[in-house]
């Protein structure tokens, strides 16, 4: 049975591997994928305030969050940290746009 490993890079030593860490070890990629989203799920929540525009806390995710990937990559594990942290990052603010319209 093959394992899937979620790594987590900060985004501020991306390229840092002595930096980097190992979230967990998963049976299955769907398993893995889902770790690896809701980390960057977590970070987003964690730097959005009321008012804030996707772009404003993208940079902040950008600048101070955690960059997650897995391995081995295969086509099962097709997880993109930017598109799904643009994704999140949206739905996180798109209330306050809302508002801002009105």
């Amino acid at each position: 049975m093959m394992h899937y490993r979620v790594y987590i890079d900060a985004n501020a030593n991306h390229w840092d591997t002595s930096q980097r860490t190992l979230h967990g070890e998963f049976d299955s990629a769907g398993e893995a994928v889902a770790a690896a989203r809701e980390i960057v799920r977590v970070r987003l929540l964690e730097e959005h305030h009321t008012g804030m525009k996707t772009e404003e806390l993208l940079e902040r995710y950008v600048q101070r969050g955690e960059c997650p990937f897995i391995l081995p990559e295969d086509e099962d594990t097709g997880f993109s940290v930017e598109d799904w942290a643009q994704e999140c990052a949206a739905r996180l603010c798109w209330r306050d746009a809302a508002r801002r319209e009105k």
